[in-house]
């Protein structure tokens, strides 16, 4: 008997002690087609997205949409995604946020670069810049260079992996930047660093408290148990 129970203990610990993960892909399909200025938000599922940029500047900054859409008769839109995407657009970026758990962390995802349709482009001009911030409040800056234009003169969408994706992210932050010839960032995008963003794998990290308090419950009726046995 004391076997049994000790070894259901050992079970029913382990099972709560560390929380489920919930993976999820944040593909922006469940979204309206909509166009957004600095500030603007929107969610899907537990994510909240905040479009950033110059206030000042106003404008478009930002757009949920498709490669078929009216938005892509303005801008040379990436090829090789067929569904929606976001479009950041005008110099302008995008802010991720959970609104559960501890966090979440990234892995893989898809991005592109997209050009204006007046603009003289060279084959690689652009950079994803990514700022993370953990929840701990540590901050992971990292960069991806975007592809050029393929054999057929069209930009299109690559996949990354994230380079942190142990790092449970309290928010994570998207934008762009046109670089140099050395592949640095220049200064200033003069509203022609954009890019699209797709398929963001993420996984929920929860709150460990509950499973905590469960663990160290189940650890006091051990020692209760015991204790009553030793007497």
């Amino acid at each position: 008997m004391k076997n049994v129970f000790k070894k259901t203990l050992i079970a029913i610990a382990a099972s709560v002690a560390i929380p489920a993960a919930s993976a999820a892909a944040i593909n922006f399909e469940s979204l309206k087609p909509e166009i957004f200025t600095a500030g603007d938000s929107f969610k899907e599922d537990n994510y909240k997205f905040t479009v950033t940029g110059d206030p000042a500047a106003g404008g478009l900054l930002g757009a949920i949409g498709t490669s078929a859409t009216a938005t892509c008769s303005l801008i040379d839109c990436p090829v090789g995604n067929d569904g929606q995407f976001y479009l950041g657009l005008n110099d302008g970026g995008l802010r991720i946020d959970s609104s559960v758990g501890m966090g979440f962390t990234l892995g893989k995802f898809e991005a592109s670069f997209i050009a204006p349709l007046t603009a003289r482009i060279p084959s690689s001009v652009a950079k994803l810049v990514i700022s993370a911030t953990d929840y701990l409040g540590q901050v992971h800056n990292t960069s991806f260079e975007l592809p050029g234009q393929n054999t057929s003169g069209d930009w299109e969408f690559v996949g990354f992996a994230f380079d942190a994706p142990n790092m449970i992210l309290r928010n994570i932050s998207f934008s762009a930047c046109l670089t140099d010839s050395s592949g640095s960032c220049v200064a200033l995008g003069n509203n022609q660093a954009q890019f699209g963003l797709d398929n963001l794998n993420v996984t929920t990290v929860p709150e460990p408290s509950s499973a905590l308090l469960i663990a160290l419950g189940l650890a006091g009726l051990g020692f209760a148990y015991r204790r009553k046995q030793s007497v």
